[in-house]
């Protein structure tokens, strides 16, 4: 009988108990002994050399195991890596200034990330299809310099631009056996000693806008991931040169149209000045023959002249609206803030359009507060600007306004205290909820079919607007079509400036001469810039309706 440890077994436990004995046995004996198991109705020999092979698998799958959970951990760890170096990437893109350095940060990640001798980014100019190298590591500066031609049958960067897709070489002696692929090598990659490369375009709205290489000196093969991430790098940098680009593109129409506006003005300046010289000598002269000064003029006579004065004071209207819009647009108007005594204001402005409504029969109301009437807050402004703009507004009024219509003035202080409510309304045609964002537009008419019925250059309402906010106020306007009109300015009785905020710069460098005038004893300033409000006469009461 041989040597060993001795288990008497039923036959019916041999199926369950085998491998247990098996498994805790075992390990009890020194791997030289041989164990054997007699059973029942037959003996089973193991020799512990099977034992041993049992073990080393196991243990050849445990290393297994973990040099592919060591494989895993790193490639996780690579991919953090990789993608907090494209986050970094991310806050540049948007900074015209530093594409230079987002380019070369760039190519310094892509050749560490994929272990290269070098990376490269090529700039693809449109119109001589050529590329220049714009960004490359350090080992690649020679080539810096250098424009490259894309050649229009081989060469990576023609297939690269051609296909719109990456392309890889393993090794450009393997180049000869690509059939698929009429590619050679370039002279610039062989003469460096280069052996393998990937390139992936720059896509910018489907546009191949340059080309990111990465090269080695031995043969590499390039794994889908690498591509991936060099895709990635790629794309973040045609986003930066396309933003650029469009940087650049909208800073010359910029340009442009600064230079276009600057003619403009130049011209509109130019134009209303020669206008207006003869203008005034038609003017002069119309005037003199209606009071007899070259002599009396019939009945007959008197009416062509009258319509000639009345057409001419028309025109020198226009044109004046033409020259203020002008100065304002090109940044030369400038407002001299004085305190105003507002309802002698308010009475110029209604006298200067209650002709026109008188010949059409439409009543002007006005309501001007009490408080407002006896000055209870004095009020600083621009008073001739102030009266252009409630002329331009009653003057619209009653344009608009049919036959037998009303328009009105209303003057209150705000709720505040701080500032003046004009109201001018009316019962005219009204305007359209679509056409209100167009109100304030320069030249526009809201409807072409009034040009026939209503004269004017288009420039009124948009002066209001651009003159109310040089005083620091502002302009809005509710109407309704059919039923009317009310425009509301509101204007701060004092500065900006005297009220604790901060001016436009117009509106300060028009305050400062004021200031100037102010110390030289021409209104109501004082040299430490406190407003001091004028003895005041008691102001007349405005009727309630003209």
């Amino acid at each position: 009988m041989p040597r060993g440890v001795f288990f008497r077994l039923t036959p019916a436990l041999v199926p369950l108990t085998v491998l247990a004995v098996l498994l805790l046995a075992l390990p009890q004996f020194p791997p030289q002994s041989r164990m054997i198991v007699a059973i029942q109705g037959g003996v089973i020999c193991l020799a512990l050399t099977f034992v041993s092979l049992l073990l080393t698998r196991l243990a050849e799958e445990r290393a297994t195991l973990a040099h592919r959970v060591e494989e895993r951990t790193g490639e996780l760890a690579m991919q953090v890596a990789r993608e907090a170096a494209l986050s970094s990437i991310e806050p540049h893109i948007g900074q015209p200034d530093d594409l230079a350095d987002l380019l070369a940060r760039i190519v310094d990640l892509a050749a560490q990330a994929l272990h290269t001798t070098g990376a490269v980014i090529l700039l693809r100019d449109k119109e001589t299809d050529r590329f220049t190298p714009i960004a490359a590591t350090a080992s690649l500066h020679p080539i810096q310099n250098v424009t490259l031609g894309v050649r229009h049958d081989t060469g990576f960067t023609r297939w690269i631009v051609t296909h719109g897709q990456p392309l890889m070489l393993r090794d450009r002696e393997d180049l000869a056996a690509v059939s698929a692929m009429p590619i050679s090598v370039s002279p610039l990659m062989a003469k460096a000693g280069l052996r393998a490369l990937a390139g992936v375009p720059l896509l910018a709205q489907d546009e191949v806008v340059g080309v990111l290489y990465v090269l080695h000196k031995e043969a590499h093969h390039f794994s889908p991931v690498e591509i991936d991430f060099l895709s990635a790098l790629a794309r973040r940098g045609a986003l930066a040169i396309s933003n650029v680009q469009l940087y650049e593109t909208l800073q010359q129409a910029n340009q442009e149209l600064a230079r276009a506006a600057r003619l403009k003005d130049d011209f509109l300046a130019s134009m209303s000045h020669e206008l207006r010289t003869p203008l005034n000598a038609i003017l002069g002269m119309s005037e003199a023959l209606l009071e007899g000064i070259y002599g009396s003029i019939s009945e007959e006579q008197h009416y062509p002249v009258q319509a000639v004065q009345e057409s001419g004071h028309h025109l020198l209207a226009l044109i004046n609206d033409i020259l203020d819009f002008s100065r304002i647009e090109a940044g030369q108007a400038e407002i001299y803030f004085e305190q105003v005594h507002l309802p002698s204001v308010c009475q110029d402005s209604l006298q200067l359009v209650h002709e026109a409504a008188q010949k059409r029969r439409i009543k002007i109301n006005v309501a001007i507060a009490q408080d407002v009437q006896q000055i209870a807050k004095p009020m600083w402004a621009d008073e001739r600007r102030l009266k252009q703009i409630l002329v331009n507004l009653l003057c619209n009024a009653v344009k608009f306004t049919p036959e037998g219509g009303e328009i009105g003035l209303d003057v209150v202080y705000d709720v505040a205290g701080t500032g003046v409510r004009f109201d001018v309304w009316d019962t005219g045609i009204g305007i359209a909820q679509e056409n209100l964002p167009r109100l304030f537009q320069p030249f526009a008419q809201l409807d072409s079919s009034l040009n026939r019925h209503y004269n004017g250059t288009g420039l009124g309402l948009a002066l209001v607007h651009r003159m109310t906010h040089m005083h620091g106020g502002s302009v809005k306007v509710e109407s309704q079509l059919g039923v009317g009109s009310r425009f509301t300015i509101l204007l701060p009785c004092c500065p900006p400036r005297l009220a604790g905020t901060e001016l436009p710069h117009s509106l300060a460098h028009s305050l400062a001469h004021s200031m100037a005038h102010s110390l030289a004893g021409t209104d109501g300033w004082v040299s430490k810039g406190i407003p001091v409000a004028p003895s005041v006469t008691s102001a007349s009461t405005l009727r309630h309706s003209m």
